[in-house]
This record gives structure tokens, sequence and C-alpha cells, in this order.
């Protein structure tokens, strides 16, 4: 089922995520009415040391290319524990796979895991993310592209990309 939460849950539970009681590792607030606001205050919350958060999936809102970059952000934050992202159908767009792209060739960035999903990537999207995975301060071992308009010149991207990390040992 469907829940109703907003920006305003979501600023309420970054809010949260921040306090030095909160033991919480996971948050699943999938399928919710969380828009770029609500990212970003998610965002900075997972820059904060007390947040212990490794799992965070937003599958089914509207954070935007607004809410992956500000993710994006934290995600380089030596404070981010992040491990895991859903972003599953948020309309993330190129500009938001290229934030993310940025965000895994940072050393401080931990994800091993990263759903993107009916995200309207398209090939230059893929690109970008493809040439993120040659990094070597990448540790994704995860990614998910599935329905995002990526053709042939995409997936030769990834091979390209794969063959480059086996060829190094990164």
């Amino acid at each position: 089922e469907y829940n109703e939460i907003s920006n305003e849950g979501a600023i309420a539970l970054a809010e949260a995520l921040q306090h030095h009681n909160n033991k919480l590792t996971e948050l699943y607030l999938g399928s919710n009415k969380i828009s770029k606001e609500g990212a970003i205050a998610l965002a900075t919350a997972l820059q904060n040391p007390n947040c212990k958060l490794t799992r965070l999936i937003l599958e089914y809102n509207n954070i935007s290319k607004e809410g992956a970059i500000a993710l994006a952000t934290a995600l380089q934050n030596p404070n981010c524990k992040l491990t895991e992202l859903n972003l599953k159908s948020n309309n993330i767009s190129k500009e938001g796979a290229s934030a993310l792209a940025s965000a895994l060739q940072s050393p401080n960035c931990k994800l091993t895991k990263l759903y993107l999903s009916s995200n309207n990537i398209s090939n230059e999207g893929a690109i970008f993310l493809a040439t993120a995975l040659q990094n070597p301060n990448n540790k994704l071992t995860e990614l998910n592209l599935g329905n995002n308009d990526i053709s042939n010149e995409g997936a030769i991207a990834f091979a390209t990309a794969l063959q480059q990390s086996i060829v190094t040992g990164k």
C-alpha cells in the first residue's frame, strides 16, 4: 500500500536521524510523496555524524534531479554511512545520474548497491555511470538501470568500463 508521507514528514524524519539517540540503520520511504525538499533534508541528515543509516530506500517518490544531486553531495561526505541507495522511479534524469557518478568516484563514498531503474537516465547518464565504475574509489557491486531508455551505446560503455576494471584489477 501507498503512504502519504510528504516533504513535511521527510523533514521531520531527517531531523530525528540527526539526534544523538538515533540508532536507525535502515529507512524505507518508498511509494510516498517526497520531492526534492524532502530529499535535500534527508541528504543533510546523512552528513551528520549522529546519522547511522546504511540503507535508504526512496523508490517511487519524485525527488527529481535536485534531490539526486543533494544525495550525491551527501555520499561524498565522510560522515555518510550509506552502502545502499534505492532511487527507483524518481525522475532523476541524466543530471542526477551524473551527480551520482561523481559521488561514486569519491573516496568517501561507501555505496555498494545503487538502484536507479525508471529514471529517464538515457545513454548520456549511463555513460557517466560507466565512467565512474572505472574509478578506483568506486565500491559498487550492484547497479540496477532497468527501464531508462539506454541503448547499445550505453551497454557498450558499461562493457568497456567493466573490462577496464577487470584488466586493471580495480
